[in-house]
Formats: structure tokens, sequence, C-alpha cells
């Protein structure tokens, strides 16, 4: 599933969180992603982006905190 940037902010912000750039470009990678991914594959499709590992884990991890993702 495509999902364009302000789709991403939308969601990120009605779940009550800042939509930092780096953010919306997770979960864009995850909405994008035909599996599940594993925090160093996010890592990877991110290259180039900007933002780095401690960074993302800690968008995916309040992703699932706050239900925008689930752990599979």
């Amino acid at each position: 599933m495509e999902l364009s940037a302000k789709e991403a902010k939308s969601i990120i912000q009605a779940k009550g969180l800042r939509a930092t750039l780096q953010r919306i470009h997770v979960l864009r990678v995850l909405a994008e992603a035909s599996r599940p991914l594993s925090h160093s594959e996010v890592v990877a499709r991110l290259e180039g982006f900007g933002g780095d590992q401690a960074t993302t884990y800690r968008s995916l991890v309040t992703f699932q905190e706050k239900g925008i993702l689930r752990v599979a």
C-alpha cells in the first residue's frame, strides 16, 4: 500500500505524536512493504533519508505502543 507523506503525517498526529520527518519516513516504509520488516530492513530502506538506527528503533517502539503497528 502506498502512503503519501500527508497521509502518514495524519496517522501519526491522530495518535497524539509529533509527525517528525523520520517518523513519516518509517511509516511510509512500513506501509509500502509487502511483508513484515525487521528493524535492520527498515534502516536499510531508509538509507539516504537521514536518521539513525536508534531513532528508527524508537519510532518503531512508539508506533507499536500507540497501536499504529503490531509486532508480527
